[in-house]
This record gives structure tokens, sequence and C-alpha cells, in this order.
């Protein structure tokens, strides 16, 4: 069994300055010795990377963000009306386009005759089946 480890020593753990053996032996350690995990998570709470954000970072980027221009309510607002409107107005264009060339006519007319032809019913195609099949079961038992 291992002694506990000294604070110093868990420095090196957390910056990965110790050799692979020595690593994994604290590895085995801290998941064994409360004392030691304590130390250890002291030692994380403490710990700081260099080149870290400060405490400020967020705020002054939040604020930063908000008084840029990036995100102009009114620009964007009319950005979406005049998409909209193009999307009307192309509407509308190919709305007279099919109306004056007849494609609305032709495509009146296929639906129409597609109407007047007799369609089976699902239920009707089912109970037309079961009659095959029982006149078939009925021939085989009369043979």
């Amino acid at each position: 069994m291992m002694d506990h480890i000294p604070k110093e020593i868990l420095n090196k753990y957390c910056t990965h300055q110790l050799s692979e053996d020595d690593q994994s032996r604290i590895d085995h350690h801290l998941t064994e010795c409360e004392q030691c995990f304590s130390l250890y998570l002291e030692v994380i709470d403490n710990f700081t990377v260099e080149h870290s954000v400060t405490d400020t970072f967020t705020d002054l980027t939040i604020t930063k963000i908000e008084t840029s221009h990036i995100f102009d309510q009114d620009k964007l607002q009319k950005n979406k009306k005049r998409r909209i409107m193009g999307h009307y107005f192309l509407a509308a264009g190919l709305t007279l386009l099919f109306t004056f060339s007849g494609l609305f006519e032709e495509v009146i007319q296929i639906t129409s005759e597609t109407g007047k032809q007799k369609r089976i019913s699902v239920s009707e195609q089912l109970m037309n089946k079961t009659n095959d099949i029982l006149d078939q079961m009925k021939e085989e038992n009369n043979k």
C-alpha cells in the first residue's frame, strides 16, 4: 500500500509531469484512499491553466455581442419581409404562367378522367380474394 500522496506530487500528476508508471500508481491509489482523493479534488479546484480566460471574459463578450450590430433586429425584420414578398411574387408569377399556358386545365382534365375510372375499395378486393381462395379450396375437396 502506498503512503498518502503529497500535494506537490498531485500538482505534477494533474499536469502529467510524472512517468506513466507513477501516473498509474496514483490513479490506483486515488480510487482507494479517500484522504488523497479529497486532497486531489482540492488541487483540481485550485488548479489554474496558463493562458486561461479572465473571470470577466464571459460578461465582456456578451456585452460586446449585445452592443454590436450583428443582431440588428430592424435589419433582420426587413430581410424577412423582403424574402416573404419575394415568395409571394414568385408564387403569383408561376400561377399566372401555369394559367395562361393551360397547365391547370390539363391537370383538371387528368384528375377528372381518373375520378371517372371505377375504383374497387380495399375491403371489396379483400373479400374477392377470400372468395377466390374459398372457391379453390372447395374445388380441391370435390376432386
